[in-house]
């Protein structure tokens, strides 16, 4: 086992240092890299009609919304997963170095079962990774360092020196943009009866209980 091979230029002590990265609540760790000066009223956003409860903007604060704000984003694997949640607002994720595989769950309009799909943010275009990855507002999602990846810190006969080493060039680096931009109060995380409710009519309903581990720990 020869590592996750990819390219990852900087070792992960570098990125924490340079780009001064703070632990993230939803695990990993980010920094905020610009908000927007510009902002709109919330009149000009979309209300209820043709959207899901949980894509409906609600500030609680003031009438007027922030443009977009940008974060640096780091999976490394001191915390190798970003756990469920799910925002008002759409992210674009553009990726740096590394690899992460993201989890989403769109939960059916009509009542049914939800959509599940995967996608991994990655520099292997023939493989299907992607250099972009687009998450609307109302889907629920969650990202991690493919266990593959992880799996190679195990390899017998690496020296304490080279697994440092290895440690160092495993994760996945990206920036985040949200529009309209960041709010917690349009934020949540999922819980389990969160998790059962969005597969309770689902072909086959147990399929929630492979994604426990993607709750937060502390919303279990």
């Amino acid at each position: 086992m020869a590592g996750p091979g990819y390219t990852y230029p900087v070792p992960n002590a570098k990125l924490h240092e340079a780009l001064k990265l703070e632990k993230h609540i939803e695990g990993g760790y980010y920094a905020v890299t610009h908000v927007s000066a510009q902002t709109f009223p919330v009149s000009s956003l979309e209300t209820t009609e043709g959207r899901e409860p949980e894509q409906v903007i609600r500030p609680k604060t003031n009438d007027r919304r922030l443009l977009g704000t940008t974060i640096y984003y780091l999976l490394d694997p001191a915390s190798p997963r970003g756990y469920f949640h799910i925002n008002a607002s759409t992210t674009m994720h553009f990726h740096h170095a590394g690899r992460a595989r993201y989890t989403l769950i769109r939960p059916s309009k009509t009542g049914g079962a939800p959509e599940v799909s995967y996608a991994t943010v990655g520099d292997n275009l023939e493989a299907g990774e992607v250099r972009q990855l687009l998450v609307e507002g109302g889907v629920w999602k969650c990202s991690e360092i493919p266990p593959e990846d992880l799996a190679s810190l195990g390899e017998e006969g690496l020296t304490a020196e080279e697994l440092e080493s290895r440690r160092e060039r495993i994760g996945c680096l990206i920036s985040e943009l949200v529009f309209p931009g960041f709010e917690w109060e349009d934020h949540a995380f999922m819980t389990v009866p969160d998790l059962h409710g969005v597969f309770k009519n689902a072909t086959s309903p147990d399929d929630w209980k492979k994604l426990v581990d993607y709750v937060r720990p502390d919303t279990r």
